[in-house]
């Protein structure tokens, strides 16, 4: 099963349909208060997008022993804090284009990953970091995403879709398949601002790949809408199309099956 939600950039929605107020992800500086906003507190699967700068979290690895434990310090707070809202995940921003190419660099990263994982409750929230695609080196880039994830025990992926970009018309969902049995968040990103639209027809392929997991998928969109307004509406005409199953054809043929 899908479940459908709203990924925010600068705004904050007015009310969100039902069916889209399941997931929710935001990024911590939108949080007012450092706290969860009241008028979204029905989502059931709340996640923060980088509770620590996303450039600062890139180059941390290789940063010096001092550096890293300060961050260390920090980031314990910080997530210990965002666990007792409670959110059940946070995504750092991690260099996944260096972590394929520099295996030095890799096992620095993933070092510091297990470091900040072993300092959250068992039971409670997850970290996670992302994969963004179409990505040039295809297949292979999921591929060491999986062998990234799998080495740090308890790790969640976000993969970032861009359906508009160019070569996504060349991209092939079905390189997500490796990872279905670690349940990734997928992110679709998209520029409502500048006339883009997700529809049935665009993401087909991808929703009926998405629909073929044995396990509950979590499906955010982030429109970039940089007001409450157009987001509200963006969030209502999701949940129309959502009401109306999307009409997935390859997903339908596949049911048929």
């Amino acid at each position: 099963m899908i479940i459908h939600g709203l990924s925010l950039d600068t705004a904050l929605p007015g009310n969100l349909p039902e069916n889209f107020s399941s997931a929710l992800a935001m990024p911590a500086n939108l949080m007012p208060g450092g706290e969860w906003p009241e008028n979204i507190t029905r989502a059931a699967f709340r996640i923060v997008n980088d509770p620590v700068d996303a450039q600062f979290c890139r180059i941390m690895p290789e940063e010096s022993f001092r550096v890293r434990m300060n961050f260390l310090r920090e980031m314990t707070r910080e997530l210990r804090r965002l666990n007792d809202l409670p959110v059940q995940l946070a995504v750092l921003t991690m260099d996944s284009d260096r972590i394929a190419a520099d295996p030095e660099f890799a096992e620095k990263a993933i070092d510091l990953l297990r470091s900040l994982r072993s300092v959250l409750p068992t039971g409670g929230m997850r970290i996670g970091v992302r994969l963004r695609l179409p990505h040039p080196a295809g297949a292979a880039a999921v591929v060491d995403f999986l062998l990234f994830l799998q080495a740090v025990s308890g790790l969640r992926g976000v993969v970032e879709i861009h359906p508009h970009e160019p070569a996504f018309a060349a991209w092939d969902p079905a390189w997500l398949r490796p990872l279905r049995m670690l349940s990734p968040i997928t992110e679709i990103v998209y520029d409502r601002t500048l006339g883009n639209r997700v529809t049935p027809k665009l993401l087909s392929p991808l929703m009926a790949e998405l629909q073929g997991s044995p396990l509950d998928t979590v499906v955010l969109f982030r429109p970039g809408c940089t007001d409450a307004e157009s987001l509200t509406q963006e969030a209502e005409e999701l949940a129309a199309m959502a009401n109306a199953k999307w009409q997935y054809p390859a997903a339908q043929t596949e049911v048929e099956k």
